[in-house]
């Protein structure tokens, strides 16, 4: 919480306000063998009482983005997981602002997870869990090809696209990145 009061505090006149991002939501420090990406194993009174405790001390203090684990908690990719990003961010902790992934992450429920056909399946996955923002860096075309396939096919809803720009648009306009 110190962290990000600290880091959000109003700078001198002229500099850029920044927002905190909390991450990795959630378990991340925990996999199975200690590498970043992996598995964790989390019985869910662990989770609730040792793992979020320190998440919603950040949520709490104003962090303005949550970045999501890139590993998996109890066989569910975290990217993907409704339980995670919006049953216990959303719900239980009041989250309000935007929820971005790690690199790469969104394709993983494809290419590495395996728990969708394709991208167009692991976009629909992540953003109906509750992912607002990828980092997804290499040949954007493709996203927006399968986001728009997605939105066609009601795979995702209009509303949930709503919502997200909505929280996007809402945080760069806190941070002043309109120009008045």
């Amino acid at each position: 919480a110190a962290n990000v009061q600290g880091m959000q505090a109003p700078g001198p006149s002229g500099s850029l306000d920044v927002t905190a991002t909390v991450k990795h939501f959630a378990g991340y420090s925990q996999a199975i063998n200690g590498h970043d990406r992996n598995e964790a194993l989390l019985p869910l009174n662990y989770l609730q009482s040792m793992i979020l405790p320190s998440y919603a001390g950040g949520i709490d203090a104003g962090a303005g983005t949550v970045m999501v684990d890139s590993g998996s908690i109890n066989g569910v990719p975290a990217t993907g997981s409704h339980y995670l990003l919006t049953d216990i961010l959303r719900h239980q902790m009041h989250f309000e602002g935007v929820v971005i992934s790690d690199y790469q992450d969104v394709q993983a429920l494809q290419s590495a997870y395996h728990v969708v056909p394709d991208l167009a399946g692991a976009i629909a996955m992540a953003v109906n869990a509750g992912v607002d923002m990828a980092m997804f860096v290499n040949n954007p075309d493709q996203w927006q090809a399968a986001i728009l396939h997605d939105v066609d096919s009601g795979a995702i809803s209009e509303k949930r696209i709503d919502e997200a720009v909505g929280r996007i648009l809402t945080l760069k306009f806190e941070l002043g990145l309109f120009d008045q």
